[in-house]
């Protein structure tokens, strides 16, 4: 599984609420050797800190948004390959 499918994954459970505050921070932990994972991997430290959410949830509904609008544009690139 190469670091963009990490990363989608990752996504569509922070998505469907299937993972926890503590999974994404270990996400977010993560050196990506692929260069396009990291920037990825950065701009979701961004993310986090511009739509925050509250303690039932890990983004406010703009910053869910934002990740919703990330994976599809993931997910659209990997049909194409």
């Amino acid at each position: 599984m190469n670091e963009i499918q990490v990363i989608s994954d990752r996504l569509e459970k922070i998505i469907s609420h299937a993972d926890t505050r503590n999974d994404w921070e270990d996400l977010l932990s993560i050196q990506f050797d692929d260069k396009r994972a990291e920037a990825l991997r950065q701009l979701f430290h961004q993310i986090s800190e511009t739509f925050p959410g509250d303690d039932m949830v890990i983004f406010s509904p703009e910053g869910m948004d934002v990740l919703k609008a990330i994976l599809e544009a993931l997910k659209k690139e990997q049909q194409h390959r």
